[in-house]
């Protein structure tokens, strides 16, 4: 998964679906993916990121470079090309401007000693199936793309971090990579906070060729996170300190217009953190969690169908356990809309995609997991209105 929502697993037990209506939940069996023969079935997919153009078309990608496509009732494994030697990647996200086009980007390491981490990126369309990219490399470092937004079919943005190994403690910087279908990928060079170190971008939401927001943390007088705003407002990029976010972070951001955004993370050990950019500024709230004594709350995930709705998904991290819970923006009203335990057997959920602008017919998928018996079990968790139905990946 994404470095900053990196947890292990080992999936080797079915999951059950489960609906759960705003607040309340019944266990049904979910609508199987077709299992494959059980001499050869594979674990389930541990996916980190989730594109969605309609309730008949999503993709996702995690980690092995597993690639799934859903066609309205069913996962269905993507086989992706051997990127060669013993290079092996983990995708962190994935973005689909329309059914027949996706982009995925994230991170592949060697087995050699001492191999660095390198981006990568890779690109599925209807009729060739997925094609290995070359992302920018930066020279003499450890980096990754974490976070991709495509607005046409043409314009991507990727977001990541790169960490120089020479000199030694220079701090991770952050990087941003734009590719187009003329030019391919050309990284883009970023406005830095004075005194800023141990800069991160996780996530990126482009609603036009001209306008992003890209989100992550930086460290200040190298003791203390603030959540990290980079924008793109026509052909100028400019950096900020998210408001209100000491001792923070963002995770995700998602711009419905060139006027809108909204970045979910944490703060601190006892709230989540939400900023909303509108009028030309970027103001703090604090979205509810579940309560303190139940972990550390934060939020992973975010999408916003329109410019007054959004869906944003997270956990409740404790020693014991880890609590899933979905939280729901209508307009500037933040509330509570699905959480963790008996009601919503969801141990996380880590990324949220949206198709439907309509408040009054939602339609929203996400990725996350359940802890099992074992150890946590991948699966995804599709919205309809107000339920939720859960369904394993495959």
């Amino acid at each position: 998964m994404n470095s900053h929502l990196a947890r292990s697993f080992l999936a080797v037990l079915p999951v059950l679906g489960i609906s759960i209506a705003a607040g309340t939940a019944t266990t049904t069996m979910a609508r199987a993916a077709p299992a494959p023969p059980a001499s050869t079935a594979p674990g389930p997919a541990w996916l980190n990121g989730i594109s969605c153009i309609s309730a008949r078309f999503c993709m996702g990608v995690g980690n092995d470079a597993a690639t799934e496509w859903w066609d309205g009732r069913h996962w269905h494994r993507l086989p992706i090309p051997d990127l060669g030697g013993d290079f092996g990647a983990n995708l962190s996200a994935v973005s689909c401007p329309s059914a027949a086009r996706c982009v995925a980007v994230g991170a592949g390491t060697g087995t050699g000693k001492n191999s660095p981490s390198l981006p990568v990126a890779e690109t599925w369309t209807h009729s060739g199936g997925w094609q290995a990219s070359k992302p920018v490399v930066p020279a003499d470092a450890d980096s990754e793309l974490d976070g991709i937004s495509c607005p046409s079919t043409s314009v991507c943005y990727a977001a990541g971090t790169a960490n120089p190994l020479t000199p030694a403690g220079t701090g991770e910087l952050p990087l941003v990579e734009r590719w187009t279908s003329r030019g391919g990928w050309v990284r883009v060079k970023l406005p830095a906070l004075p005194g800023a170190t141990g800069n991160e971008l996780y996530a990126i939401s482009c609603p036009s060729a001209t306008q992003c927001a890209a989100v992550g943390v930086y460290t200040a007088a190298g003791t203390t996170p603030y959540g990290l705003i980079e924008q793109l407002n026509g052909s100028a990029w400019r950096v900020s300190r998210a408001p209100d976010s000491a001792d923070g972070q963002l995770n995700a951001v998602s711009c419905p217009s060139a006027s809108r955004c909204v970045a979910v993370g944490s703060r601190g050990i006892d709230h989540n953190l939400a900023e909303r950019w509108s009028g030309g500024t970027w103001t703090a709230a604090r979205p509810p969690s579940p309560p303190a004594s139940e972990g550390v709350p934060g939020l992973n995930g975010i999408s916003c169908p329109s410019t007054t709705h959004c869906v944003a998904g997270g956990d409740s991290l404790s020693k014991e356990f880890s609590g899933g819970f979905v939280d729901t923006l209508n307009g500037t009203t933040w509330t509570m809309t699905a959480q963790y335990g008996p009601r919503f057997k969801i141990s996380t959920l880590d990324a949220m995609s949206c198709f439907s602008a309509s408040t009054m017919a939602v339609g929203c998928a996400a990725i996350g997991s359940r802890t099992g018996s074992i150890t946590d079990l991948p699966l995804s968790a599709f919205l309809t209105g107000s339920t939720w139905t859960i369904i394993p990946t495959v």
